[in-house]
């Protein structure tokens, strides 16, 4: 599942399965590469504001991930937190 941004009455929020993700939260981010197995890692959502834009960027333990609509997220499952 991909971020979804809406227009709330405060602004700017984005949305994962239906969820406000809010910053600092921790996601879990598909890491795919050609041909090999997919996994997922460790994400922490960040996110600037400026007037009517949001720029999330999430960070991992290999570095900062821009997310676009191909992004691959989920929440963590109740026993990976």
């Amino acid at each position: 599942m991909s971020l979804e941004l809406r227009h709330e009455h405060g602004g700017l929020r984005h949305y994962l399965e239906g969820k406000a993700v809010h910053c600092g939260e921790e996601l879990k981010l598909l890491i795919s590469a050609g041909g090999k197995p997919s996994y997922w890692v460790w994400a922490r959502y960040e996110a600037t504001f400026q007037q009517d834009c949001i720029s999330p960027i999430l960070y991992t333990t290999f570095g900062r991930v821009i997310p676009d609509a191909s992004t691959r997220l989920r929440w963590p499952s109740e026993d990976e937190q």
